[in-house]
């Protein structure tokens, strides 16, 4: 029933560029505006970071159902975050998503640590990205 009501309320005001609700259980898309344009990721270093991810499933040194815990410095990330709490759990697919979909700052630091993206991952495997750091995060 809820999900007829909202198609029919009128669409809302925000300052988003574009934005898109669904029903995370349905997948049944309930609100949005511009959806289906196409955006340019906000930053070098999450595109780095995602690349390293799909790099370490490929070579399965990392599982998509890996489940990583969140650090006290990611939950202090500032800027766009997927809101995740301190020592919450979250499997690495979901954290990918985090990063390319919501371009989630918390997101990618969680990935971060050592256990999770190992720097060999950049020189063997990366020849195009061998030097760049992803310190500044």
């Amino acid at each position: 029933m809820f999900f007829l009501f909202a198609k029919i309320l009128p669409p809302i005001e925000h300052a988003a560029k574009q934005m898109i609700l669904f029903d995370f259980e349905t997948g049944d898309v309930l609100l949005e505006d511009k959806a289906d344009e196409l955006m340019s990721p906000s930053s070098m270093t999450k595109i780095v970071t995602a690349m390293l991810i799909f790099t370490a499933l490929k070579n399965k040194t990392l599982s998509e159902e890996t489940e990583i815990i969140v650090p006290k410095y990611a939950y202090k990330a500032e800027g766009s975050t997927m809101f995740l709490n301190i020592d919450q759990r979250v499997k690495v697919m979901d954290l990918l998503r985090g990063i390319i979909c919501i371009s989630g700052n918390d997101a990618c630091k969680t990935t971060l640590p050592k256990e999770v993206l190992s720097a060999t991952v950049v020189c063997e495997d990366n020849p195009n990205i061998v030097g760049l750091s992803l310190i500044h995060i």
